[in-house]
């Protein structure tokens, strides 16, 4: 049932790579396949052996939720295991590259241990795909990368712009840790001051040549590097649309395939791997407790305010916030308190409106015994 819903959802969200791009834009990507929930597309390897994994969500940003983080290891592992694949390409459809982490699609309620259950786990598992891919990974930012969609351009061997690219982690305004390794990821790229403007409470955020030139990213579409991975400041005098940046990722791809073993750049988690993974473990659970704590209730209901959307949920949260950060016996006391007492409510209702219809059927049997007597 769950899987139909999904999919139902996905087929009610324009395929943003084929329905909204142009003809050359299409033939750039080529042919492509879902993955199971139809929020990530797979092309498969051209003659140089680079495969394209495409977000697919466009109408949410491409944010990911739990049946687009299952599409994307279904992509990622598919790529691993295909001997045609030398290298992997990640973009997006739309506007985003993607939009994070999406939290507001788990504001359902559930307890708290269920709660930092499935965001421990879904912190924990995407970036364990990313961590144990194996190949070359290039990451073609196609528009704005934020929160876990930009730590996550961490593990990527290279990071590849268009010039409508931004990079922004608002952990310290969402009242979150930082996550996807970026406290380990990000100094390696952009040295420790870089790193603290972006992951601290600064929250800095970075357009595509600010990024490009703290270390983030590689390339910015319109300075790829040639076939021969010479000449980064090379232009291209092509448009920058999705074929560009697509372009541009796969030249970049060519030149790294192409350069000896000891020259390729590599993702920073390469040689220190267990580390990497001994840290995304404590982050995950880091960001899974914050989730009851009030900065992150804070943050939710601000964001919720700002965009419009309903906001009761997380002012309930705030009102109950001790009782949320004191676990599920304490939820499960207070649940069983409030429904002892509606159900003492609704007994006493239920008998008022059975003595009104029981004194309102006597008072109708007493007027029509009294007109038949007259």
């Amino acid at each position: 049932m769950a899987q139909q819903q999904h999919q139902q959802q996905a087929a009610q969200e324009p395929d943003g790579t084929f329905a909204s791009l142009g003809v050359a834009s299409r033939a750039a990507y080529g042919a492509s396949a879902p993955m199971r929930h139809g929020f990530v597309r797979l092309v498969p390897a051209d003659a140089n052996g680079l495969a394209v994994a495409i977000f697919d969500r466009p109408r949410k940003l491409n944010g990911w939720n739990q049946p687009m983080l299952a599409d994307v290891r279904q992509a990622f592992e598919a790529a691993a295991a295909d001997g045609a694949v030398r290298g992997l390409i990640v973009t997006a459809s739309g506007r985003y590259y993607s939009a994070g982490a999406a939290f507001g699609e788990m504001s359902k309620p559930m307890l708290p241990s269920s709660l930092a259950a499935l965001a421990e786990g879904m912190t924990r598992g995407i970036f364990e795909t990313y961590l144990a891919f194996p190949k070359l990974l290039v990451a073609a930012v196609n528009g704005p990368a934020i929160g876990a969609g930009c730590t996550s351009l961490g593990h990527a061997d290279l990071v590849v712009a268009s010039t409508r690219a931004t990079f922004s982690t608002p952990f310290a305004r969402l009242g979150v840790p930082p996550e996807g390794c970026s406290p380990l990821a990000f100094p390696a790229r952009m040295g420790a001051a870089g790193a603290a403007a972006m992951l601290g409470t600064e929250g800095r955020q970075l357009g595509a040549a600010e990024a490009r030139r703290a270390g983030l990213v590689d390339v910015v579409a319109d300075d790829a590097w040639t076939a021969t991975g010479e000449g980064r400041e090379q232009r291209l005098s092509c448009e920058r649309g999705p074929e560009e940046l697509l372009r541009a990722a796969k030249a970049a791809a060519a030149a790294w395939l192409a350069a000896p073993e000891a020259q390729r750049q590599r993702r920073p988690s390469w040689g220190r791997l267990e580390e990497f993974r001994a840290a995304n473990r404590a982050e995950a659970a880091a960001l899974a407790r914050a989730l009851s704590q009030p900065p992150f209730i804070e943050g939710q209901l601000r964001l919720a305010r700002e965009k419009g959307k309903p906001t009761w949920l997380f002012a309930v949260a705030r009102l109950l916030q001790p009782v949320l950060a004191a676990g599920d016996a304490a939820v499960l006391a207070l649940l069983g308190a409030v429904l002892a007492l509606l159900g003492g409510g609704v007994y006493r209702l239920l008998r008022a409106l059975l003595a009104a219809l029981s004194s309102s059927s006597s008072s109708s049997s007493s007027s029509s015994s009294s007109s038949s007597r007259l």
